[in-house]
């Protein structure tokens, strides 16, 4: 009974009959997240899958009966990749099944983790062991338990709890550097506000998941039964949902979106030696961030699986690369199949994915000549449309008019003049206004991250001022240099921005401003990252610490890729009476039709279009 009572004492939270998790920081490791915990904050997660290797030992009877099955395993795997895909991590196992035949061991005692642990880790992987039970020193049933970093690479399972969807997870978000929701105790309450006033300092440090005073014995068909307050006597309201809380482990099935970030950088920084020493071959996958163009401009990402350390790729065009994600420009209209073959020491595979790239480009614009029978004159050269710039050449360095008209200057030989076509699509994206949730006006240096996919131009943008006032918005490239910038005096209200930025193709762009103080409004819940433009952008989310929901500042954005048409020629024509005798009579006119287009006869001081068989189209005034 003393021992019970004893229990009672000390873990007071356990009493509703389930196992619970073993995990405790050492305030080695407590301060460790401390100093680290600004850069973890402001951690953007990578796009990159990470790989990290796992070592799975099944602790089995002397007479090799019990234990996990290879198809526990499998679920095991599949359940921690299925979540922690959100973060980019995927996890392999780095060899077969470690099954240890060892009755002393089924039903594991902490107290012999140094020895029996000890001898069969392998080294810079994680280590999972699955036993028939877990007791920890104190007699207390575990349903598991692992090590916050810099700890050891080792995690502890009960068989049952493997399977049941969840603690798994939990334990491996420890490993990874999670708190519980209610912070790093195991058996106390928290300190974080309900009103999220110190959410990124206080319980899991983390403002997207709610305040919880600890769910242990306060949960009720997967619904909080608790009256607890805080400190400033606000209710909680935290998530029985919350894979790493300590609600009822059937109704944990969610991890936020800060979790999944606080995951990722703990994966690259905390525990990036993680290598897997037996090597395996090769699996082939790649994405293409732009699957259509009209500007023939294609970017690959290779995300092949087990470290590959040759690539081939073919375009479906009659062209290869060999870089590891590479961009290809297509020269022809059409549907192409792309293909990829890589390989490492151990062995290779490949990869065809049919008609994925499409191709429509610009046709060259339809160009009207004009004539003179008089020297020197000036001409008006035409085009069918009205988004052409005029060049004096094809170098295309600068163009000296733009529009379907193009007064030249005053010629004294025939000259001819070059013209092409600039898309006019735009597309829009992110959040259309700023009614997607709460928020206010904001003063702090914020920015937005943007992928473009093809080089692009930002057309506008929306933004709500509190103060009029002048500002220079700015887009910088991925190491925060600027790209280009304007000068906008914004009005009270609703602005819509005239940028027309150039984009370049590259992650992690920053649109923002060059300083703070410019009280635009900013939404603090609602959004939902990543807002897809078309096929040309994303916006991927923003440097704000801890705030994963917030959008800063810039709604309804408009884009277009910057597609442009091939050449086609215009030429101010002299037909002057000792040039009439060398006109080519073979071809025959077809027929005559004034500037709308109809059928007309010659008339004097009438503009009019002369179209014969071969295609050409002469431009005529008859003069008195």
């Amino acid at each position: 009974m003393k021992k019970l009572l004893l229990i009672l004492l000390f873990f007071p939270i356990f009493g509703f009959g389930q196992d619970v998790c073993g995990t405790i920081p050492t305030q080695q490791q407590i301060d460790y997240l401390i100093q680290t915990r600004d850069a973890r904050n402001n951690w953007n997660q990578s796009k990159s899958t990470l790989l990290i290797p796992i070592q799975n030992h099944v602790v089995r009877e002397t007479d090799s009966t019990g234990g996990l099955t290879i198809v526990d395993i499998s679920f095991v795997m599949n359940t921690l990749n299925t979540y922690y895909i959100n973060s980019n991590i995927q996890f392999y196992q780095c060899d077969s099944i470690n099954y240890i035949n060892n009755s002393n061991y089924y039903d594991f005692d902490v107290n012999d983790e140094s020895v029996f642990c000890g001898q069969n880790d392998i080294q810079n992987v994680i280590n999972i062991y699955y036993f028939n039970s877990v007791t920890s020193s104190s007699g207390v049933g575990l349903c598991g338990y692992a090590y916050f970093p810099p700890g050891p690479d080792r995690v502890i399972m009960k068989n049952s709890c493997a399977l049941n969807g969840s603690t798994i997870v939990h334990e491996i978000g420890h490993y990874l550097s999670l708190y519980h929701t209610h912070g790093p105790t195991n058996n106390g309450t928290t300190t974080e506000l309900v009103n999220g006033s110190n959410c990124s300092s206080a319980g899991d440090e983390l403002c997207d998941t709610p305040a919880d005073p600890n769910l242990a014995g306060l949960v009720t068909t997967c619904q909080y039964t608790g009256t607890a307050v805080d400190a400033n006597g606000q209710s909680y309201v935290p998530d029985p949902t919350n894979i790493m809380s300590y609600s009822q482990k059937v109704c944990r099935t969610f991890l936020s979106a800060g979790q999944y970030n606080r995951a990722n950088y703990s994966a690259i920084n905390d525990r990036g030696y993680l290598s897997c020493p037996i090597l395996a071959p090769p699996l082939a996958s790649f994405s293409i961030l732009n699957l259509s163009s009209c500007s023939g401009d294609i970017s690959f990402n290779d995300e092949s699986l087990y470290n590959p350390n040759y690539w081939n790729w073919n375009f479906g065009d009659g062209t290869y690369s060999n870089l590891q994600n590479p961009s290809h420009t297509y020269l022809n209209d059409g549907t192409y199949d792309v293909s990829l073959f890589v390989s490492n020491g151990l062995g290779q595979d490949s990869i065809f994915q049919s008609g994925i790239v499409t191709v429509n480009l610009m046709p060259p614009p339809i160009a009207y000549n004009d004539t003179s029978y008089v020297s020197p004159a000036i001409f008006t050269l035409s085009s069918a449309t009205n988004d052409v710039n005029w060049y004096t050449d094809t170098l295309a360095i600068l163009p000296i008019a733009s529009g379907s008209s193009f007064i030249t200057p005053l010629l004294s030989n025939t000259t001819t003049y070059y013209v092409r076509e600039f898309a006019d699509t735009s597309v829009y994206g992110g959040p259309l206004d700023n009614t997607i949730g709460s928020g206010g006006y904001y003063n702090n240096d914020r920015h937005l991250f943007l992928d473009c996919y093809t080089p692009s131009t930002l057309i506008s943008t929306d933004v709500y001022a509190g103060t009029a006032q002048a500002i220079t918005f700015e887009l910088r490239d991925n190491n925060s240099q600027v790209l280009a910038d304007t000068t906008i005096t914004v009005q009270v209200g609703l602005n819509i921005l005239y940028l027309d930025f150039d984009v370049p193709v590259m992650n992690n762009l920053e649109l923002g401003m060059n300083t703070g103080n410019s009280d635009l409004y900013r939404n603090s819940t609602g959004s939902v990252y990543p807002y897809t433009i078309g096929n040309i952008a994303s916006i991927t989310g923003h440097n704000s610490p801890n705030s994963v929901p917030y959008h800063y500042f810039f709604y309804n954005l408009r884009m277009k890729e910057n597609c442009v048409s091939d050449f086609a020629e215009a030429t101010a024509v002299f037909m002057l009476p000792s040039l009439v005798e060398y006109v080519d009579n073979s071809k025959q006119l077809i027929k005559t039709v004034d500037i709308l287009g109809r059928n007309a006869k010659d008339t004097k001081s009438e503009v009019l279009f002369y179209i014969y068989d071969d295609g050409t189209v002469e431009k005529k005034i008859i003069f008195e």
